[in-house]
């Protein structure tokens, strides 16, 4: 059962790279485009799944992960070429996320095979570690937060003439 999560969990970690692309096209009112993108994708989806069925949950967890794959290798040139913010800009915007995510992840496997303790205990514990590890490690890797207070600039000012 691990395997398809982790699987899934890598296909879906792309997923802010789709998110921005979507949204920036519909801020730019290509709905258009986006109606084509979401047929195609929804098919290319429903073909995946439905021939990856008959080789098992595997395959189709190896199937969406490709299709995730596919997807970023797609959008990132119009991403690129509609707002100048490539695939590398996105990533480089990301990476604390993305290098605290793989360690809490490391670490707590480490810990969920290496502590003797009863599953009961580490289904309490290890989500609190997890959580803890994964704030810790934002906080090396400077990671800004989303909420900041009393600190306005990353804040545009005014327009000329406004306020």
């Amino acid at each position: 059962m691990a395997g398809y999560l982790t699987i899934l969990a890598v296909a879906a970690s792309i997923l802010p790279f789709h998110v921005l692309t979507w949204n920036m096209l519909l801020a730019l009112k290509k709905t258009r485009i986006c109606f084509i993108i979401q047929i195609c994708r929804t098919l290319l989806v429903l073909t995946t799944v439905v021939v990856a069925a008959r080789f098992g949950a595997m395959a189709t967890a190896w199937g969406i992960l490709a299709i995730s794959i596919m997807a970023t290798a797609l959008y990132a040139p119009l991403t690129k070429s509609l707002l100048g913010y490539g695939l590398l800009a996105q990533f480089a915007a990301t990476w604390a996320i993305y290098l605290s995510a793989a360690v809490m992840a490391l670490i707590v496997r480490f810990v969920a095979t290496h502590w003797g303790v009863s599953p009961a205990l580490l289904f309490i514990t290890l989500p609190m570690l997890g959580a803890t590890i994964y704030v810790i490690c934002l906080a090396i890797f400077g990671e800004r937060w989303p909420i900041h207070k009393g600190d306005e600039s990353d804040i545009a000012p005014p327009a000329p003439g406004v306020g």
